[in-house]
Formats: C-alpha cells, structure tokens, sequence
C-alpha cells in the first residue's frame, strides 16, 4: 500500500501515488449486482460480485510490510459472534441453512479486513466515485418510481420498486441511510467548487429514500442525523455554514417533492402482482404486522438459553403456522435483535448488542472528528432500521458496514487487545488459502445462477426433464438454500403431477434435507413411499413428524396417517393418534354467560364462556353500541372467564367476542350482545 500518512481530525490523508481505493470502489459495485430471470435474483449475484471482487483485492493489494497483528476490542467481540453462531449449527435443524449465513459472516470479515488495508475514506477520488455510484443508484429507483413501466426502465433489476438493483425497497432504503451520511461528510470537505456532485448525490439519495416509503429507515435517518450533529456540533466557521443552509434548499425540496409526488399507476400495480406471486410461490410468508410476528417468533421452539441455531427460525417456527405451511429460509421477523436471541439465545443477542456498542463507544472518544460523525450516523441508522426490517439477506448494506467498521476502528485509533508477531510466510499462506476460499465461493455462486437459470425454465416445461437436473444440475447448486428449497419444493409437486412417485420422492427428500418443517414435501414424500409400495416407510415418515407438528389436527400429514392406520388395521395406534388430535384442537368459545342477547344484565357482571381444549389463552373484545370492535382486546385471560372490574355502563347495549388462541390455530366466537340494567 502506497504513501505516507498526515491525518487531521476527520480529513483524509494524503495517500501518495496510492489507487488501492479503486480495489475497495470495485467491491463497493455489489451494490449494483442483480439478475433478472432467476429466482435468487439479488442475493446469489450479489455474493457472486463480493467475492470476486475481495479475491481480487487480496491479488492487487500489496503484501503486508510488518507481520506484528492484533485483534482489537471489536475483533474480539466479533470473533467470539461468528464462533459462537457456528457453534450454534451442532444443535441446529437445519445446518445447512446456518452454514451459508455463517459464510455470509466470514466474507464480511474479509471485507473489513480489505477496507482497513485500502483505507478507502482517505482519498478523495474515491468519495467522487462513491458519489457517482449514489447517483445511479438513486436516480434509476427515483425513475422506477415514477415511470416504472416505461420500456427504458424495465431492465434495471427489481423485486419490489422502487429499489433500484436492491431487490426490494425497505433493503434499498437502509443502503441509503448508511451510505448518505458520508458523501454528506465529503460535501463539507470538499472545496466549493467540487461540492456540487455530493450535493446532487444528496438530493436524489434523499428523495429515492422518501420514495421507498420505509418508515423504519426514515427514523434510522433522522435519529443517526442528530447523532451526527451531537458528535461534530455545528458549524463553527462560516463557510461550513454557508454549506449547511445550501444543503438545507435541495433537502426541502426532496422532502417537499417525495411527499406530495404518487408513484405511477404501474407502479401501484406492479407492487400488487409482486404480492401475488409471494402469494403464488406455495412458501408461507411472514405476517406483515410486525408485533404478532415478534411475539409469534418469541414462542419458537428453541433452547432456552441457546436457540434454535443461526438461520434457523423459519424451520422451528412453521409449525406454530395455523395454515401449517413452510415459511421460507429467509423469513424473518424484520428484527435483527429479536431473531439474534431467536436463533443464538442469551450469548448471540449479547455479543451482537456488544458489536455495535463497541463501535458507538470508539466514536464517541473522538467527537469532532467529522469523518467519525458521519460513521455515527451510519451506525446509529442501521442499528434503528435493524428493529423493522430484515438484512439477512442485504450484502450490499453489509459490505459497506463492513468497510465503515473498518474505518472506525482506524480513525479512532483502537487499541489491540491480543497482539502477536505472525511470520510473513504465514500471513502469505493465509493470503493464498483466502483468495482461493472467495474466488471458490464466486464460483459456487455462478454455478448456482446457472442452475437457478436452469431450474426456472424447466419449470414452464410440461415435462421437464427430472433426471437431467437430480443428476447434473443439482450437485453443482450451493448458494442460497431459500432458492434451493422452494425450487425442490415445487419440483416436489411437479413430480407429483406427473405421476412420477421415484421423482416425487428425491425433490421431497432435497427439500426436507434443507427444511425438515416443510409439511407439503413431507405429505409428498408419504405418498410417493406408499404409491412404491414401502407402507412401513410411508407411516414411519409420517410418526416422525407428529411431535415437531403437534398432531396438528388441520395438516394434510394428519390425516394421511390416520388413513394408513385405518387401512392396516392398526386400532391402538389409530386410537392413540386421535387422542392427540384431539387434544391439539382448538374448540370454538361457545355458551356465553351472560346469554346472547340477554337483558337486565348487572353492571359487574363476570363474563364466562366454555372452554376451548387446546387453548393457551383467550382474547376478550368488548365495545358499546355505536362503536366499532377495538383494534386491541380488553384482556388476555388464561380461563375462560373475566370479572370485569370497571363497572359497566347502566342501560348500554354491549357487544363483545372472544377468540380461543393456541399453539396451531385461533377460533372466534360469534358476536354477543346483551343489554345492562337501568340504575
């Protein structure tokens, strides 16, 4: 790496002849990977860019000129986060599905490490790049907006407009708030008569952020904006402050613009075609209010201090689905916190929390420090967008977190820890063995886009042909279990059409290997054994599911084995199943007291109904004539009872309803009414 270093708090250095920059601009190109045509359609080719471009930093990057390394307080912390979520996979359900995150991890690791020897934020050539790369970015997600189905916009790469090449808007609108901080910083820094390009970057990076219409990212950015200003005060000299009532103008008007423009009609439209097909590909997805989802995920089956193991929640959480469907490997509960404990327990949500306070802790030694200011307001934004949204899946925010860690940990002069002397010959071995393990991980993901490409056109196929992908195209797929397991899941079913029980049971025996919940591919998996013949088999693989399901009473498998019991005569066993369905059924409230429609009812009136069997607990709404049924119930009582303690209105008709909640289903009660005595 080139030049001598003279850093001022919060400039830049002066590099030298030193291009290393461009290695880390390349990398920072992920965010515009994205094909169209396939079904992991950002994801993979995201991967795909981050690793190649990483294994090529490590070939350009000069050698290390001192072999003396050490592991800072993050380090630590971060080291201990990816050991232990590895760690976690040994009692996880699904391995797999935790392996590729943990992979995820390891390449962000590198990523740090190539930012920290590029030391990227010191050029300013890079910031004009970096400004040029926002302003693509924001301007075609700002054109999908508005003219989304216009013929020149079509082929820009989208799940959900307007989101540019992230896939779906809530990810594009938190790549935004950790990335305009910094080009807000180089506009400050920059002299006047540069200053005009972070200023147009600004201007369209805040107005695509309005037209995400992600509140959650709207908050990450107004409460890492007042980080920021707390962290570098405000402006002391008058040409900041010049700078600063010019940036107020375009700010305005973005705002002013984004709040009252409406997306085209095709956009409108195209978000509902996306709903349907979320719908359509036969993989439940999450509930879109986010509460019920979070206490829904806190009632995951898991250890209790450990978890259920890293990517995991989707898998022990299906069967809590009344429908009783697979939720796909990359559901989430759009909170990175609550799903840390989901999935690590007490350690995992522990060393996460410490990640990101190690971070704000170093900044906050160094205020004044513009640069520090801008990571401040990147930190604190992502950390707020973490608790609504979901990043599992988001590599280009994570690269770039990556690199502003990096950035941290340099421009706050962390102290190391551990600290050793490695040999030079190591650390080139080490170099070696890395470059190799992306460049390999490049081409596992180019290999898995082939055959992504491949799966999705046999699919329209009226007979695809099974035994080409099982034998050639299959094996060679290794990145992005989410794509791997709905693709085996719908051939599955394909299989099933056509009658091919030997096809039918491989793509079910793939898809469970990958998400042993998946209850359809385990009904198809039972049929396939029973149309071969192998009876014992079928049952056997139905028994097994019962316990991870419940004996849920409204799942096909259910009634499947009720069926073969039947069919073999097998009383004890067919008796004791329906004992367990029975007790897993959730009855309907029913016999009101007071009656329906009764008059002349007391005002402190206990309200009763009959129990429900399997219900955890009940939920009691109650509302006066003339008044619509509350949002939120009155009361979560475990019995099927309730002493109402404020007494009720005198003369007042009353409606009221209860809802049985178990562990598999919700039943409703119908609407009661009655009518208070006159006092």
């Amino acid at each position: 790496m080139g030049g001598a270093s003279n850093r001022a708090a919060g400039g830049t250095e002066s590099p030298g002849v030193s291009t290393d920059y461009l290695l880390w601009f390349v990398v920072s190109l992920t965010a515009l990977a994205g094909m169209t045509h396939i079904m992991s359609s950002f994801y993979t080719p995201k991967i795909l860019w981050a690793a190649a471009s990483l294994g090529l930093a490590l070939i350009f990057l000069a050698p290390p000129n001192q072999a003396a390394k050490g592991l800072t307080p993050l380090g630590v912390i971060w080291t201990a986060f990816a050991g232990w979520a590895a760690f976690s996979l040994t009692w996880a359900l699904s391995p797999y599905a935790g392996f590729e995150r943990v992979v995820v991890l390891l390449l962000l690791t590198a990523a740090y490490l190539i930012a920290q020897r590029t030391r990227f934020w010191t050029h300013d050539a890079f910031w004009r790049l970096f400004c040029g790369l926002s302003i693509v970015i924001s301007l075609a997600g700002c054109l999908q907006y508005l003219l989304h189905d216009h013929p020149l916009i079509r082929w820009i790469p989208t799940a959900a407009t307007p989101s540019s090449t992230m896939g779906q808007r809530n990810i594009a609108a938190t790549y935004l708030i950790v990335t305009l901080p910094f080009i807000a910083w180089h506009y400050f820094k920059a002299p006047p008569r540069a200053a005009w390009l972070p200023l147009c970057a600004l201007f369209i990076g805040m107005l695509f952020l309005l037209f995400t219409r992600c509140r959650g990212a709207w908050l990450g950015a107004v409460l890492g904006a007042s980080f920021a200003f707390w962290h570098s005060g405000a402006p002391q000299t008058n040409a900041l402050k010049k700078k600063f009532a010019l940036l107020l103008a375009p700010a305005l008007l973005a705002i002013l613009i984004g709040s009252i423009i409406p997306p085209s009609a095709a956009f409108i439209n195209s978000s509902k075609r996306t709903a349907l097909d979320a719908v359509e590909s036969s993989v439940a997805m999450m509930e879109h209010t986010r509460l019920p989802g979070w206490i829904r995920g806190m009632r995951t089956e898991r250890k209790l201090f450990l978890g259920c193991g890293l990517g995991n929640y989707p898998v022990a959480a299906s069967p809590l689905l009344a429908e009783g469907k697979a939720l796909a490997l990359d559901a989430d509960l759009h909170n990175d916190f609550v799903q840390s404990f989901i999935e690590l327990g007490v350690p995992g949500l522990l060393l996460y929390l410490a990640i990101y306070i190690a971070l704000l802790w170093m900044i906050a030694r160094r205020r004044g420090n513009g640069l520090l200011a801008a990571s401040g307001a990147a930190i604190t934004g992502f950390i707020v967008a973490q608790n609504f949204m979901y990043m599992s899946q988001d590599i280009s925010s994570g690269v770039w977190i990556a690199g502003v860690a990096a950035l941290i940990v340099v421009e706050a002069e962390a102290k190391p820890l551990l600290k050793r002397t490695i040999p030079i010959g190591a650390l080139k071995i080490g170099r070696l063995v890395a470059t190799v393990l992306l460049f390999l991980l490049a081409v596992m993901a180019c290999l898995s886009i082939r055959g992504d490409r491949r799966f999705r056109y046999e699919s329209f196929q009226n007979q695809p042909d099974m035994a080409y992908l099982a034998r050639k195209i299959w094996p060679t797929m290794w990145i992005d279990c989410t794509m791997l397991h709905i693709n085996a899941h719908i051939f599955a079913n394909i299989a099933n059409d056509l009658g091919d029980a030997e096809a039918t049971e491989f793509w079910a025996e793939q898809a469970l290997a990958l998400h042993p919940r998946d209850s359809a591919s385990i009904a198809l998996l039972a049929d396939a054994q029973e149309r071969q013949g192998e009876i014992d088999k079928a049952i056997a693989t139905l028994e097994k599911a019962m316990d991870a399901f419940h004996y849920h009473p409204y799942l096909k498998i259910t009634n499947q084995l009720e069926r073969l019991y039947k069919e073999r005569n097998e009383t004890e066993n067919l008796a004791r199943l329906k004992s367990k369905i029975q007790e897993s059924r959730v009855g309907v409230p029913q016999n009101p007291t007071p009656a329906n429609r009764a008059n002349d009812v007391p005002l402190d009136i206990r309200l009763d109904w009959s129990g429900c069997n399997a219900a955890d607990h009940y939920e009691l709404y109650l509302w006066k004539t003339g008044e619509l049924k509350p949002v939120w119930p009155l009361a979560r009582p475990r019995e099927s009872r309730f002493d109402q303690e404020v007494p009720l209105e005198s003369g007042t008709i009353y409606f009221w309803q209860v809802t049985a909640v178990g562990k598999l289903r919700r039943e409703n009660s119908e609407v009661w009414y009655f009518k208070t005595e006159r006092r």
